[in-house]
């Protein structure tokens, strides 16, 4: 009897041969390959739920690898902090199999998430169990959806005490000039899984995945993106470029530092090039204010416009919204099509 070729088994997906007939022979010569193939997906599915952590990876593109081979992938609109995975293949196992080789999976990306993005984990579970002050927790809600970063300027603190910013802090949440956000979050290895369980959290089939290299300063954006996109993986926009949230903070410290930097030496803190300058600090709400006969210009941050000084009463609204959450088992609800 003479071999026929009919596809390849790719991890523990069948990879039919598309030379292979689309009619009733092929079909039949397929479902005959699928039988033949499962002793082996099943020995498969067993080397998966005894894997060891060293032989599974998370690669760019959301899938789940064993041994090099993609064997599960991220599953889309699930939260952020509680991924869940689906299979690729093995149909015709039995749900034994199956959920032991899911099981043993989700138990490593579980630990992933606790290990990669452990101050965003330990932030939640204290606004979980209710270990925040009521004027503290509103705003750690919204970091929590917004994978641990705000714009400072839409996240008013007036409204907070400071025995509540203190509490913050204790959680390694700094609250900055331009943004409130969670350095550790910035680190190469916890920017890339947050990117990524951030894409799946929030699919968009439109745009590719942003992702700078590690350790890179800035990135360029070719298009508009949203904000908890570039939190997730550690940047912001500002203007056409996306600039690491660390750096931000950094080149605000030196505008107002005396002396201050000049151009060249902002431009070199954010590795960008010196035409860049101005639109990047435009965007951070800078211009250029007139200099005393003599002396360089310098950069001026506009004041935003607020209200008036309030402070901070235990009974405000905000505090009260925050103290109606229970305490929950659930994480924060989040909105369609991602936070704002």
């Amino acid at each position: 009897m003479r071999a026929t070729f009919v596809g390849r088994l790719e991890g523990l997906e069948f990879k039919p041969d598309p030379r292979t007939s689309s009619g009733l022979e092929g079909r039949a010569v397929r479902n005959s390959a699928m039988r033949a193939l499962r002793p082996e997906v099943s020995r498969r599915l067993a080397q998966i739920a005894h894997a060891a952590d060293e032989d599974i990876t998370l690669g760019r593109d959301g899938r789940v690898h064993v041994n090099r081979a993609a064997v599960a992938k991220l599953t889309q609109g699930a939260p952020v902090l509680k991924p869940r995975l689906q299979m690729i293949g093995a149909e015709e196992a039995s749900e034994l199999e199956l959920n032991a080789a899911r099981e043993r999976l989700e138990l490593w990306l579980a630990q992933l998430v606790a290990h990669d993005l452990r101050p965003l984990v330990a932030l939640e579970n204290a606004w979980r169990d209710g270990r925040l002050p009521g004027d503290a927790r509103g705003l750690a809600f919204r970091l929590i959806e917004n994978a641990g970063a705000l714009d400072r300027a839409a996240g008013d603190l007036d409204h907070m005490s400071e025995a509540a910013c203190n509490s913050l802090r204790r959680h390694g949440v700094r609250l900055g000039v331009h943004s409130i956000f969670l350095p550790a979050l910035v680190k190469p290895r916890a920017a890339h899984t947050s990117a990524l369980l951030w894409r799946a959290a929030f699919p968009d089939a439109e745009q590719s995945l942003f992702l700078a290299r590690p350790g890179a300063l800035s990135a360029p954006l070719e298009h508009k993106r949203a904000w908890g996109e570039l939190a997730a993986a550690g940047y912001r926009a500002c203007g056409h470029v996306a600039v690491r949230l660390d750096l931000v903070e950094k080149l605000a410290e030196a505008i107002e530092s005396d002396p201050p930097l000049d151009d060249v030496a902002l431009a070199r803190l954010i590795g960008r090039p010196m035409r860049e300058l101005a639109s990047i600090l435009n965007s951070l709400g800078y211009h250029q204010a007139t200099a005393e006969e003599g002396k360089p210009k310098r950069w001026r941050r506009s004041k935003p416009k607020r209200k008036g000084k309030a402070t901070a009463p235990k009974d405000n609204a905000f505090s009260a919204l925050a103290n109606l959450m229970p305490p929950t088992d659930a994480p924060p609800r989040r909105r369609r099509g991602g936070p704002a």
